[in-house]
């Protein structure tokens, strides 16, 4: 399908053969890890959980632009340099590696551990068949991508003919957000202005308190699972039911908060 995305290392020959049975239509990206383990090859000694990852997974401009230079500040010149070199590829829309560039591209990239996606997943699966005939190894990724593509659009269709909004996974989700709004809190008289943020303060142990901003308007929170899983979260709940009392204090207008989160989830 011409909706789907081929994701590999950054072999140039791969793309060209990939190119050359799926067609110019396909669209490109390059494994992330490959280029976190690029990098770590000339230049080790760094941790890519909290350096290499958060700019990977980073959802604005702005966040992507403070772990790139928290990136130069730490990494040795060589690791460094290897990314810088990918960076340039992917800002002169040649492959995208990261979340941000994957979105603006119009790829559907999940947040799950491990891979960016099923077909990832399923290229991970097949990665060993390649060998040195990546013409074998298209046909057979293709052979299998197939069938899980297949796999997601009979899901989809489900969830259609239920008149479902969101996925049983997202469904899950957002009943744990709703379940676990009771250590939260806002301040007292906080008025809440949709396109404005607002603190929320949790408990997140005995008096320990941490303090979260939501932008309804945004759809961002300072925890970042709003922004990471596309599902709001606890903070975003509190904040948009409150959000509903004063409008509905205001001139009596009100949404159900699920439809609305639900929607725009």
């Amino acid at each position: 399908k011409k909706s789907s995305v081929v994701i590999s290392d950054d072999s140039d020959r791969f793309r060209r053969i990939a190119r050359q049975v799926l067609g110019n239509d396909r669209r490109f990206a390059t494994c992330s890890w490959h280029m976190m383990n690029n990098a770590k090859k000339v230049g080790k000694g760094w941790d890519e959980t909290t350096l290499f990852w958060p700019y990977v997974g980073a959802r604005t401009q702005f966040e992507r632009d403070g772990h790139w230079e928290e990136l130069r500040r730490v990494l040795p010149a060589g690791a460094f340099a290897s990314l810088a070199r990918q960076k340039e590829k992917e800002e002169n829309n040649q492959v995208s590696w990261t979340l941000l560039k994957h979105i603006d591209a119009g790829m559907c990239m999940f947040g799950r551990q491990g891979s960016n996606n099923p077909v990832e997943q399923q290229h991970a699966l097949q990665l060993k068949n390649r060998g040195q005939n990546p013409y074998v190894f298209v046909k057979a990724w293709c052979k299998e991508v197939t069938k899980v593509e297949g796999k997601i659009l009979e899901a989809a269709q489900m969830m259609k003919d239920n008149d479902a909004i969101l996925t049983p996974w997202a469904s899950r989700v957002l009943q744990e957000s709703v379940d676990e709004r009771a250590s939260l809190q806002l301040d007292v008289g906080v008025i809440i202005e949709f396109a404005e943020a607002v603190m929320v303060t949790e408990e997140v142990d005995p008096n320990v308190f941490v303090q979260y901003a939501v932008n309804l308007e945004k759809r961002t929170c300072g925890c970042a699972h709003w922004q990471w899983h596309g599902v709001a979260c606890k903070h975003a709940i509190l904040v948009w039911e409150k959000y509903q009392e004063q409008l509905t204090a205001r001139n009596g207008v009100e949404m159900e908060a699920d439809e609305y989160l639900e929607t725009r989830a």
